[in-house]
Parts: C-alpha cells; structure tokens; sequence
C-alpha cells in the first residue's frame, strides 16, 4: 500500500471536521491578528517600538496583551497595559519594558483571535543601554529667527513623548 493511499482516511476525515466546524460556525477567525513589521529594531528601556500588522482592534484592549519573548521563548517580558496603544487597526506603540541589554527579544501580541501562544514577530528587537535607533532627530525648523513670541516648528523623526501621550483605546 503507497503512502498516499495509507493516509487517504486521514484526509477525508479532516476535510470532514473542516467542513463540520464551518457549518457550526466554529471556524478559526478570518480577522485573525498579524504582526508585519516593527520599527525601530533596537532600543533601551522605555523606547516607543511602532508595530505593524492587522486585527490590533478586533477585540477590546483589555483583552490583548503585548509581551517580548526572548531566546527560545524564555523569559517572557509583559508590557503593561498602560505601555501600549492601538494607534489604529494596523498599528500598535509599545513602550519597551525593563529587558536585559545585549539579548534580542520577538514581540508577541495576544488576543482572542490568536492560537496560544499568539502572533509572535519573525524579526527581533536588541535591547540596548544606548538609545541606538530610538533617538529622534531634527531634520529641521522654520522660521530661523524671529521674536519672543515666534512660534518655531520643528520637523523630525521619533518625537519621544508624542507617544506617550496618545490616548489608549
């Protein structure tokens, strides 16, 4: 008997659960959450990391949790739920919690949509004492002179409070 043939019932039958779990309504999500990318990609403690992917608002924030997981899944690092912010459906900022300098961490985001253990990043964040790529820059600022009263725009990069003070949903 070839292989194929030997494992012909296996497929019938999970074609067969597939089809039953449709039909009771108890498929996997089809909103299930995504982790794309994350910027920066290294950073100390307390650096605003910008996550994106999909489904960050599918479910009600105290229902998701946002974690680092380091080498082969341990330690697990929680980020409370004061240092994360559903900046929209595609984009989460994460405050960086305490890591350990030197080791890189996957960011990991759970919700009701997720199989256990959750939607875990394929790159890594290298926890840093420096602040590496979280600093902001200036690229620049208009006007170049003017009064006491002149109000001056400055343009840049990585603001480090704007984050911060985004209102949570």
């Amino acid at each position: 008997m070839s292989l194929t043939k030997r494992h012909m019932g296996r497929r019938v039958a999970g074609v067969g659960v597939a089809v039953a779990l449709m039909v009771l309504g108890l498929q996997a999500p089809a909103y299930a959450a995504t982790i794309a990318s994350f910027t920066p990609t290294s950073g100390p403690t307390d650096c605003i990391v910008v996550v994106t992917g999909t489904g960050f608002t599918d479910f009600p924030k105290i229902n998701q949790t946002v974690s680092f997981v380091g080498p082969g899944g341990a330690p697990i690092v929680p980020v409370p739920a004061a240092g994360f912010t559903r900046a929209s459906s595609t984009e989460l900022w994460v405050q960086v919690p305490g890591l350990a300098a030197g080791t890189s961490y996957n960011i990991r985001f759970d919700d009701p949509s997720t199989v256990d253990p959750g939607v875990t990043s394929t790159g890594t964040f290298l926890s840093t004492t420096g602040a590496g790529a979280c600093a902001p820059t200036i690229t620049s600022f208009a006007p170049t002179c003017g009064g006491t009263d002149t109000v001056v725009t400055i343009t840049g990069t990585r603001p480090p409070t704007c984050f911060r003070t985004a209102s949570s949903t």
